[in-house]
Protein backbone atom coordinates (compact mmCIF):
# COMPACT_ATOMS: atom_id res chain seq x y z
CA UNK A 1 0.00 0.00 0.00
CA UNK A 2 2.97 1.99 0.76
CA UNK A 3 4.48 1.62 -2.63
CA UNK A 4 0.90 2.71 -4.17
CA UNK A 5 1.01 5.87 -2.24
CA UNK A 6 4.40 7.01 -2.88
CA UNK A 7 4.18 6.41 -6.64
CA UNK A 8 1.15 8.28 -6.54
CA UNK A 9 2.78 10.90 -4.94
CA UNK A 10 5.81 10.96 -7.37
CA UNK A 11 5.14 9.36 -10.97
CA UNK A 12 5.59 10.50 -13.41
CA UNK A 13 8.93 11.61 -12.89
CA UNK A 14 9.94 8.63 -10.93
CA UNK A 15 9.44 5.27 -11.15
CA UNK A 16 11.08 3.11 -8.82
CA UNK A 17 7.82 2.62 -6.65
CA UNK A 18 6.53 1.18 -9.69
CA UNK A 19 9.02 -0.68 -10.00
CA UNK A 20 9.17 -1.77 -6.63
CA UNK A 21 5.06 -2.45 -6.53
CA UNK A 22 5.97 -5.29 -9.41
CA UNK A 23 8.87 -7.07 -7.04
CA UNK A 24 6.13 -7.15 -4.39
CA UNK A 25 3.19 -8.49 -6.62
CA UNK A 26 5.94 -11.30 -7.90
CA UNK A 27 6.75 -11.70 -4.66
CA UNK A 28 3.73 -12.87 -3.26
CA UNK A 29 3.42 -15.86 -5.21
CA UNK A 30 7.22 -17.38 -4.55
CA UNK A 31 8.34 -19.28 -1.47
CA UNK A 32 6.06 -19.60 1.81
CA UNK A 33 3.89 -17.21 0.23
CA UNK A 34 3.52 -18.84 -2.73
CA UNK A 35 2.26 -21.67 -1.15
CA UNK A 36 -0.13 -20.04 1.19
CA UNK A 37 -1.27 -18.63 -2.33
CA UNK A 38 -2.40 -22.35 -3.58
CA UNK A 39 -4.45 -22.83 -0.48
CA UNK A 40 -5.95 -19.86 -0.82
CA UNK A 41 -9.53 -21.22 -2.60
CA UNK A 42 -10.87 -17.15 -3.69
CA UNK A 43 -7.55 -16.09 -4.71
CA UNK A 44 -7.18 -18.76 -6.95
CA UNK A 45 -10.47 -18.95 -8.11
CA UNK A 46 -10.62 -15.02 -8.83
CA UNK A 47 -8.27 -15.64 -11.07
CA UNK A 48 -9.23 -18.80 -13.18
CA UNK A 49 -6.51 -20.36 -11.12
CA UNK A 50 -3.62 -18.53 -12.01
CA UNK A 51 -0.79 -18.53 -9.20
CA UNK A 52 1.30 -15.67 -10.09
CA UNK A 53 -2.30 -13.45 -9.98
CA UNK A 54 -3.51 -15.08 -7.21
CA UNK A 55 -0.73 -13.92 -5.43
CA UNK A 56 -0.85 -10.35 -6.03
CA UNK A 57 -4.88 -10.74 -6.02
CA UNK A 58 -4.75 -12.25 -1.97
CA UNK A 59 -1.63 -9.67 -1.11
CA UNK A 60 -3.92 -6.58 -2.19
CA UNK A 61 -7.25 -8.22 -1.17
CA UNK A 62 -5.57 -8.47 2.37
CA UNK A 63 -3.68 -5.30 2.64
CA UNK A 64 -6.92 -3.46 1.75
CA UNK A 65 -9.01 -4.73 4.85
CA UNK A 66 -6.48 -3.37 7.41
CA UNK A 67 -7.73 -0.30 6.59
CA UNK A 68 -11.07 1.19 8.08
CA UNK A 69 -13.68 1.99 5.77
CA UNK A 70 -13.37 5.88 5.61
CA UNK A 71 -9.65 5.28 4.61
CA UNK A 72 -9.94 2.03 2.37
CA UNK A 73 -12.41 3.68 0.13
CA UNK A 74 -9.20 6.64 -0.08
CA UNK A 75 -6.71 4.11 -1.37
CA UNK A 76 -9.38 2.28 -3.73
CA UNK A 77 -9.62 5.74 -5.41
CA UNK A 78 -6.01 6.22 -5.57
CA UNK A 79 -5.63 2.89 -6.64
CA UNK A 80 -7.85 3.64 -9.36
CA UNK A 81 -6.57 6.44 -10.63
CA UNK A 82 -2.95 5.47 -10.29
CA UNK A 83 -3.64 2.11 -12.56
CA UNK A 84 -3.56 3.69 -15.86
CA UNK A 85 -0.20 5.15 -14.86
CA UNK A 86 1.11 2.25 -13.27
CA UNK A 87 0.45 0.58 -16.58
CA UNK A 88 2.39 3.20 -18.81
CA UNK A 89 5.07 2.95 -16.20
CA UNK A 90 5.50 -0.57 -16.58
CA UNK A 91 5.39 -0.41 -20.25
CA UNK A 92 2.37 -2.62 -20.90
CA UNK A 93 3.52 -5.57 -19.41
CA UNK A 94 2.37 -7.50 -16.91
CA UNK A 95 -1.31 -6.39 -17.16
CA UNK A 96 -2.81 -9.11 -15.65
CA UNK A 97 -0.62 -8.75 -12.29
CA UNK A 98 -2.15 -5.66 -12.31
CA UNK A 99 -5.01 -6.26 -13.01
CA UNK A 100 -5.74 -8.78 -10.05
CA UNK A 101 -4.20 -6.39 -7.70
CA UNK A 102 -6.83 -3.64 -8.35
CA UNK A 103 -9.43 -6.70 -8.46
CA UNK A 104 -7.94 -8.00 -4.90
CA UNK A 105 -8.01 -4.23 -3.47
CA UNK A 106 -11.94 -3.72 -4.90
CA UNK A 107 -12.85 -7.53 -3.26
CA UNK A 108 -11.06 -6.76 0.14
CA UNK A 109 -14.12 -4.19 1.12
CA UNK A 110 -17.38 -5.08 0.25
CA UNK A 111 -19.43 -1.69 -1.08
CA UNK A 112 -20.84 -0.36 2.11
CA UNK A 113 -16.99 -0.92 3.25
CA UNK A 114 -17.21 -3.90 5.69
CA UNK A 115 -14.26 -6.48 6.20
CA UNK A 116 -14.09 -8.57 3.01
CA UNK A 117 -12.83 -12.18 3.40
CA UNK A 118 -9.25 -12.75 4.97
CA UNK A 119 -7.17 -15.38 3.78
Amino acid sequence: MMKLIAFAGRQPAETKDADDLFTVLRAASDGIYGDETWDDELAMAATDFDHELAGAYRLRRRGIACFPADRARRVLDQATQTHPTMRRAWRGAHDGLLDAWLIGLRAGRSPDGARGTSG
